[in-house]
């Protein structure tokens, strides 16, 4: 197992809350949740830097036209 090390970092208000409703939501801790998305964020960005697109696909009956539309991401 890796060594875990402590980090601070700065976040705005909006980014905590939203780390804090994922951890509420999921049961997992702030910091796993932290840990997640920079997993997610770096197996997303490995996608895309070998050409591969990213993309969602909602229902057919999505209410939330801007759900439908692709989403560019930069790596």
């Amino acid at each position: 197992m890796a060594t875990k090390q402590k980090l601070t970092v700065n976040l705005t208000d909006e980014v905590l809350d939203l780390l804090r409703e994922m951890s509420e939501v999921s049961g997992r801790t702030v910091t796993e949740e932290l840990r997640m998305a920079i997993a997610d964020r770096k197996f997303f960005t490995d996608q895309v830097r070998q050409g591969n697109k990213i993309e969602v696909v909602c229902p057919p009956d999505a209410s939330d036209v801007t759900q439908r539309h692709p989403v560019r991401m930069e790596v």
